[in-house]
């Protein structure tokens, strides 16, 4: 049984994690990082300066991509700003006024500038139908990624999803089924943006936190990874935590972690178990250039409700017990309590 027919024949809403590629798959201008730091670079300082202070990066960090481009963040995020408040650079979108009382970084108001005028690619369209109707079936989603196609795929599938943006969501009621976690920002919130070396200094300080409310989701539901290479450090910390702590052997852990991978031209779906971090971590590849079929299949699992409407039932029942606990009137409107842990799965089939 391949991994997508695993799914469906356990019919779990999946956990799935959006990356970076899902947006260059679906955008003609969406940049890969040093492309968007190349750009923004160009206009307050050299691109010779560019890869100047590149090289310095890859000697300091031994040619580490992730805290080059962190560090060269920082850099020119300093840059950027002194240049905006000097007038030397101007964005149409905000004021100096606006930037310093309201306390927004020009830099990643620049950023969110780029995330908000993407191109929708043509020939898609029914891809991407079929990439909101898989949303739909998704118990929680996580990304990356800062823009607004994953809302608006939502909106597309005329379906309501709760969006927790960086750490914000630890601190909301959640009910764990229909939920976005943009745990990098988003263009919505300029400030959340994370790119710089700080912002990932800030951000995994708080990772602990983050880790532990999606790990808890992880052990009851299948993860697929869309548009990674899994060298994400948030993701591989994640997924190290989540091998921890896992009651899973190998062979487990491999059925329930998914990582679809971009294959040009390949129609098929080529699965292959893979490892990563000196082999610690297992999950199955997934090569193919048909996300079509990837789509279709998770959006096949059928709970008769979906997740978006198991939140609303969990969150109508929160507010009834907290209302009516408040006015000690509990007992009118709750039923005769009745130990499922104590029923079989035959007798919970059988009951309403």
């Amino acid at each position: 049984m391949t991994f997508l027919e695993n799914i469906k024949h356990k019919n779990q809403f999946p956990i799935v994690f959006i990356g970076s590629g899902i947006t260059k798959r679906y955008f003609e201008n969406a940049p890969d990082w040093e492309t968007l730091l190349l750009n923004i670079w160009e206009e307050v300082d050299s691109k010779d300066n560019f890869y100047k202070e590149n090289y310095k990066l890859d000697k300091k960090y031994a040619n580490d991509d992730f805290k080059r481009n962190v560090e060269l963040a920082k850099e020119l995020s300093n840059k950027y700003n002194d240049a905006f408040y000097e007038q030397k650079v101007k964005l149409e979108n905000l004021s100096l006024k606006d930037a310093y009382e309201k306390r927004i970084n020009p830099f990643k108001q620049r950023v969110a500038n780029v995330f908000s005028s993407l191109i929708p690619k043509n020939d898609f369209e029914e891809e991407k139908e079929a990439f909101s109707k898989m949303l739909v079936k998704a118990r929680i989603v996580i990304t990356t990624n800062y823009d607004l196609f994953i809302e608006d795929s939502y909106k597309k599938a005329k379906t309501s999803v709760q969006v927790h943006i960086g750490n914000r969501g630890l601190f909301e009621k959640t009910e764990d089924y229909g939920e976005l976690y943009k745990i990098h920002g988003s263009i919505s919130d300029v400030n959340s943006i994370v790119i710089t070396s700080e912002d990932y200094l800030t951000n995994e300080s708080e990772s602990a936190l983050i880790d532990a409310k999606i790990l808890s989701n992880l052990t009851e539901s299948p993860i697929i990874f869309l548009g990674y290479s899994l060298t994400d450090k948030n993701v591989q910390r994640l997924l190290n935590s989540f091998v921890e702590n896992a009651p899973f052997d190998i062979s487990q852990a491999a059925s329930r972690i998914g990582v679809v991978t971009f294959s040009e031209g390949e129609k098929e779906i080529k699965e292959v178990i893979e490892g990563l971090a000196n082999n610690r971590i297992h999950y199955t590849s997934l090569k193919t250039d048909n996300f079509l079929e990837v789509y279709n299949s998770l959006a096949s699992i059928n709970q008769s409700i979906t997740p978006a409407e198991i939140r609303k039932y969990e969150a109508n029942f929160r507010r009834i017990i907290e209302i009516k606990g408040q006015q000690q009137t509990l007992k009118t409107v709750l039923a005769d309590y009745e130990d499922i842990s104590k029923l079989s799965d035959k007798e919970i089939k059988n009951k309403k």
